[in-house]
């Protein structure tokens, strides 16, 4: 089972991340600004809270860090789906932007949220049944973020403004692939034996694609035996033999027998390590009435220096050509 790393702020912690967000003045549409003003900010995070996130940063594993109690604010009715973009102008964004600034810096994709760096994720009618952010009526498979992309995040947060007990976000560290599979299988798994396709969520605005809508081949795992980076989608990866593909149902199926289960609720900042670890979501119900379960989404970049060159100008928007 994934390790989970928690902090919860006291109320004196609480009170002083306020204060700093209060400072944080810029509106998220002016992106860099925004960025070097909340990096600026996340210097004087309390002690405790620093001292966790750089112990997340330096010693992750496929792990996950949850920080609970946070201040809110006052958060608005639910939308449906995430085309209004409401939740970047809450107080939780703000404090959720603070925190992501400390562990690299935040990006977004042209493909995705129309390039915002907030994404709402909340249910949607139209997408009930895809397999995208805002459905609800389907289990979201198990992936890491953008596995088809050479520019996926190395970081997911994800803040909590309105919580759903039935709502499950689910975790699986790629080191417990390693463990439970064979020296065999184990070393088949770092080699190109698969290909990806593209997410739903970026063929639907019919982006233009330097690169093509199927990458490969590639290997799941990469990079050391004892701290592995995956490459995965449930729903998009397949193998190029039967032997491959019998080592990937084997991983989902691994996925599925020892994921974490994590139940969101409101003040909560989840953030995923995109690289060692895959998640997935459980479905839920949605009365698409303004209250139903309410996330934003962030996407962080170790070094947000490296990629620079995808980037449209003044902005942290990664180019559709480039994903």
């Amino acid at each position: 089972m994934a390790e989970v790393a928690a902090l919860v702020v006291t109320n004196i912690e609480q009170q002083q991340i306020l204060h700093l967000a209060t400072q944080l003045e810029v509106s998220p549409q002016k992106q860099q600004e925004y960025c070097t003003q909340a990096g600026l900010l996340a210097a004087d995070l309390p002690v405790r809270l620093r001292g966790r996130i750089e112990e997340f940063f330096s010693r992750s594993h496929g792990s996950a860090l949850i920080i609970s109690n946070l201040p809110m604010g006052t958060v608005p009715p639910t939308p449906q789906g995430n085309s209004t973009h409401v939740g970047q102008g809450t107080l939780l964004a703000r404090v959720q932007a603070i925190i992501n600034q400390r562990l690299g810096s935040m990006i977004a994709y042209e493909t995705q949220a129309s390039g915002q760096l907030f994404h709402d994720l909340a249910p949607s009618i139209d997408e009930g049944s895809l397999q995208t952010s805002v459905s609800y009526d389907v289990e979201l498979d198990g992936h890491t973020e953008q596995c088809f992309s050479p520019l996926r995040p190395d970081f997911l947060s994800l803040a909590c403004l309105r919580s759903d007990p039935s709502a499950h976000t689910y975790i699986f560290p790629a080191v417990e692939i390693t463990q439970c599979m064979s020296p065999d299988q184990r070393d088949r798994l770092f080699e190109p034996m698969w290909e990806t396709g593209v997410d739903t969520s970026f063929r639907m605005l019919d982006q233009g694609f330097g690169l093509t809508a199927t990458r490969g081949p590639i290997s799941l795992l990469q990079g050391d035996y004892n701290e592995p980076f995956i490459t995965i989608d449930e729903t998009l990866t397949k193998g190029l033999t039967v032997e491959s593909q019998d080592l990937l149902d084997l991983v989902i199926t691994l996925y599925r027998e020892r994921r974490t289960k994590i139940v969101l609720v409101a003040g909560d900042l989840l953030i995923l390590d995109n690289k060692r670890s895959m998640h997935g979501r459980s479905s839920y119900p949605a009365r698409l009435d303004g209250t139903d379960r309410f996330l934003l989404r962030t996407f962080i970049a170790q070094s947000g220096r490296a990629i620079e060159f995808a980037m449209r100008a003044d902005s942290c928007v990664i180019l559709a050509k480039y994903s």
